[in-house]
């Protein structure tokens, strides 16, 4: 049965519960560091230093913005929230939870919201990588994952493009081994805006899923057409090793 929710109701009655963010690899950057009580470093959080007359901009492209900003009937939304900032917004998080579940046909149990991908891609690392092993990518491609298993002791396997910068997909696939822990897909890939055919990406998924969890970020996909199409979430209803995030950004 498909529930009928308010949504200007539900986004009028808490503020901001799960805004995206996506951060790009070709920004500028300054770190500090997260270590444990031996001194050593865990993790380096990354903070964009831009260096740059921003008022004068009308969008940095290279940080996902675009010139037109928020429309009138979110910037009224928002405004009307204001009352409500002095409340935590669990409440909300449960509802969008469940039509994020509706919505993409899986269980709401299969649904974990956080400030942005990256920080989803972040704390699958962090899981998975405190005992070594290997994470296996296409190279280029978002290299958040990857530095986050490499903080922790990991290794990165780079697995290297096609012709057509699409992933090389059997490359991939030979290169997990009984060490790997992880094998992170992004499609459409980032930072070359490729696209990975989602009918071989699919067939992929189900045969390596079997070695290893498969990671798919599919933080652009609403830039393709018919994005319904090209997504791995029915993997998950599945049951297949198979995690996908998305993103609000």
């Amino acid at each position: 049965m498909i529930k009928s929710i308010n949504r200007r109701d539900w986004l009028k009655s808490g503020l901001l519960i799960a805004g995206g963010l996506v951060a790009s690899p070709a920004l500028a950057f300054k770190s500090s560091s997260l270590v444990n009580h031996a001194g050593k470093s865990l993790l380096r959080e990354y903070v964009p230093e831009f260096g740059l007359n921003e008022s004068r901009m009308l969008a940095r492209l290279n940080a996902n913005e675009n010139p037109y900003g928020p429309s009138s009937s979110v910037i009224q939304i928002i405004a009307e929230s204001i009352s409500q900032g002095n409340r935590y917004g669990h409440g909300d998080a449960a509802t969008l939870i469940d039509m994020i579940a509706e919505k993409e046909g899986v269980s709401k149990d299969c649904i974990m919201l956080g400030p942005g991908s990256t920080d989803l891609l972040e704390k699958v690392a962090i899981t998975r990588f405190q005992q070594g092993g290997n994470i296996v990518s296409a190279d280029p491609s978002y290299m958040s994952v990857m530095s986050t298993a490499q903080a922790m002791g990991g290794t990165w396997k780079p697995v290297p493009l096609t012709a057509d910068y699409s992933h090389d997909l059997d490359g991939m696939n030979a290169a997990i081994d009984s060490a790997t822990r992880l094998v992170y897909v992004c499609n459409p890939n980032n930072p070359t805006g490729s696209i990975t055919n989602a009918e071989s990406l699919k067939k992929f998924c189900l045969e390596a899923s079997a070695k290893a969890p498969i990671f798919v970020d599919e933080a652009y996909l609403e830039f393709l057409e018919k994005p319904e199409t090209q997504t791995m979430v029915g993997l998950v209803a599945e049951g297949k090793d198979v995690i996908v995030a998305r993103t609000f950004s």
